[in-house]
């Protein structure tokens, strides 16, 4: 499979990863999956149903069957043990077959008809009656099928049905009018294969089975459709947000590109700003700096969102190594201002195909959130190793760390950690846009976090080709 992603990627000229798929597209496939699961679970238990009444319905007859059989063959227990005893006395014991049948035993006497009638037992079907004596001994029987198995040792007044190697049985004591008494006069035996039965059923199991399956398709076909069809006006809308963002950030900029040439203007000539107005133009130039920063991370997660796929053209395979020693570098200084230890262990070659700028902010926000909520004195370490398929980038802190309910909301937009402490600095997109380039790149980040002693980020990114 590995050899066969490789191929792919070395005609079409394109990084391959089966976790490539848009969000609404994932979304799709998570209705229908849900929707045929759904499905899956209702024509399962109707057709269990189905099959278990069948069944029951099939073994019913076949037990009522063998009832009547066995209470017709009863009335004629008396007559086959006079016979049989009338047939023994003119016949040495040592030719008694023990598989003496019924025409065998009446053919000396012309005025005896059988006493089961021909159509009672199928020829088609296996099926036989047996007559026992109350010692439970075999006298004669008369069909094409005789159980190998002797009777029960205990065998209720009532009668008793019993399975055995494919075939049924319905066992019946016969008791005649004593003196005093009912007594035991024996038993009748009535036995019928259970392999038409099995067969209906094998062939009701496929019929439902395959029954089963084309409704599925058909279902999944519509889940497909009706999904489709349900999401379009929700992904238009979105769409229409998305591009509401990036339009409103992008005609944003004009306005406030002028507000700060205007603060420029102010700064070249003090004289013309009396000492009081200074703190409200400093001011004024906080927040326009700070909005200018929001306007150029919104647009930059809609240009990620709605036009990400298109920039792969720029990727190439990229040393993680490299940008994570840059950037250990280039955040030294506000780390040590701090009094912060900010250690880059030594790190293996690892190569991901990418975005550079897009990783190098990716990581770039990660750390420089470690070192913004770290306190002094504190260490903020980078590590990475690789598997066989990822390159693994750890980032850990001992900052102030990240409270259980908040971590399902660090990567949401305008989220940030301290918020519930007071807010502080920064426009609360910095996770989100890590977490979107990540996902561009087909990667994930995951976080641990105790709340005073600090968090640890991970970033799993898949290896390029060449690793």
């Amino acid at each position: 499979m590995v050899w066969g992603i490789g191929l792919i990627q070395k005609f079409k000229g394109k990084h391959f990863n089966p976790k490539s798929f848009s969000p609404w597209t994932t979304l799709r496939w998570r209705l229908l999956c849900s929707y045929l699961g759904v499905m899956v679970a209702i024509l399962g238990s109707a057709g269990l149903t189905v099959y278990q009444v069948v069944a029951s319905n099939l073994n019913r007859q076949l037990e009522m069957h063998l009832l009547s059989l066995a209470q017709t063959a009863a009335q004629s227990l008396d007559v086959v043990k006079h016979e049989y005893a009338e047939y023994t006395q003119h016949t040495d014991n040592s030719e008694i077959a023990p598989s003496l049948t019924l025409p065998t035993l009446m053919e000396h006497y012309d005025t005896s008809p059988l006493l089961i009638p021909e159509q009672n037992l199928s020829p088609r079907h296996s099926e036989g009656v047996e007559w026992f004596n109350a010692e439970k001994t075999l006298l004669v029987h008369q069909g094409n099928l005789k159980p190998q198995d002797s009777l029960p040792a205990k065998i209720p007044d009532t009668g008793m049905m019993r399975q055995n190697q494919g075939i049924r049985s319905y066992t019946l004591p016969v008791y005649r009018q004593g003196e005093s008494s009912q007594v035991l006069a024996g038993y009748v035996r009535a036995s019928e294969s259970t392999e038409d039965i099995e067969l209906e059923l094998d062939y009701l199991r496929l019929g439902l089975g395959i029954g089963g399956i084309f409704a599925l398709g058909i279902t999944g076909v519509s889940g497909m459709w009706l999904t489709a069809r349900s999401l379009k006006p929700i992904e238009q809308s979105f769409e229409q947000l998305k591009q509401f963002t990036a339009d409103a950030s992008h005609e944003l900029r004009t306005p406030l590109t002028v507000i700060n040439t205007t603060i420029a203007s102010f700064y070249d000539h003090p004289e013309r700003i009396a000492p009081p107005d200074f703190p409200k133009i400093e001011a004024i130039q906080s927040a326009t700096e700070q909005m200018k920063t929001l306007v150029e991370d919104l647009l930059f997660l809609s240009r990620m969102e709605g036009f990400g796929k298109l920039t792969q053209e720029q990727w190439r395979v990229i040393p993680l190594e490299d940008i994570l020693e840059d950037l250990g570098e280039e955040l030294a200084f506000s780390a040590e201002q701090k009094g912060i230890t900010l250690t880059v262990f030594p790190l293996p070659s690892v190569s991901v195909y990418g975005h550079p700028q897009q990783l190098k902010r990716l990581f770039s926000n990660i750390l420089t959130n470690g070192v913004k909520y770290t306190p002094t004195g504190g260490r903020v370490t980078v590590s990475m190793e690789r598997n066989l398929s990822d390159g693994i980038i750890t980032c850990e802190d001992t900052g102030i760390g990240i409270a259980r309910e908040d971590l399902p909301y660090i990567f949401d937009r305008f989220w940030q950690a301290d918020q519930v402490r007071g807010g502080g600095e920064g426009t609360g997109l910095g996770m989100a846009i890590a977490q979107t380039i990540a996902r561009l790149h087909y990667g994930q980040i995951t976080v641990t976090s105790q709340l005073g002693q600090g968090s640890c980020f991970q970033v799993t990114l898949p290896l390029a080709n060449d690793n």
